[in-house]
């Protein structure tokens, strides 16, 4: 799945551009780089620079440090 939008946010004094993404349009095998938001209907997960994200198999979102900070996709 691709970011929809793109918003200026805050993680610390500094302001950063952050993907936002729909859960349901992520795909199982795609990994995600942070800054981003991940909306839903009932929540929002907000994944920090410095961080990436996928789906697991059973269709949870496991964030994780990201072993190559500087790249938005990995």
């Amino acid at each position: 799945g691709r970011a929809y939008a793109r918003r200026r946010t805050h993680f610390s004094t500094t302001p950063v551009a952050a993907d936002i993404y729909r859960r349901s349009d992520l795909r199982l095998g795609d990994v995600y780089a942070g800054p981003a938001i991940v909306e839903q209907s009932d929540t929002t997960l907000v994944v920090s620079p410095g961080h990436r994200f996928a789906l697991d198999d059973g269709g949870n979102i496991i964030v994780t440090r990201d072993p190559q900070p500087d790249g938005r996709r990995l």
